[in-house]
């Protein structure tokens, strides 16, 4: 499925690029291509460890592991009450 992705997106942005460069769309061109390349980050999101960029940070296996170190914490916090209920 991640190959069928970054396909999708290399082909939008060639024929993105392509379409809009014999029609002289400079603007809507550079537009295209920064949809494409947001497209292309997010499909591999998995990726990364840390996305930077426009303003926006985020540290992503970090908070994953904070999430799931959560989850555990609060399964064991859970599993007395259940018993004792």
């Amino acid at each position: 499925m991640d190959t069928f992705k970054n396909f999708l997106g290399l082909a939008l942005l060639i024929a993105s690029i392509f379409v809009f460069g014999l029609k002289g769309m400079s603007v809507e061109m550079g537009i295209a291509v920064s949809g494409s390349c947001v497209f292309l980050a997010f499909a591999n999101l998995d990726q990364f460890a840390e996305f930077k960029g426009a303003g926006f940070e985020a540290k992503l296996k970090q908070a994953v592991t904070e999430a799931n170190a959560t989850i555990e914490n609060l399964k064991s916090v859970a599993a007395p009450l259940l018993i004792t209920t």
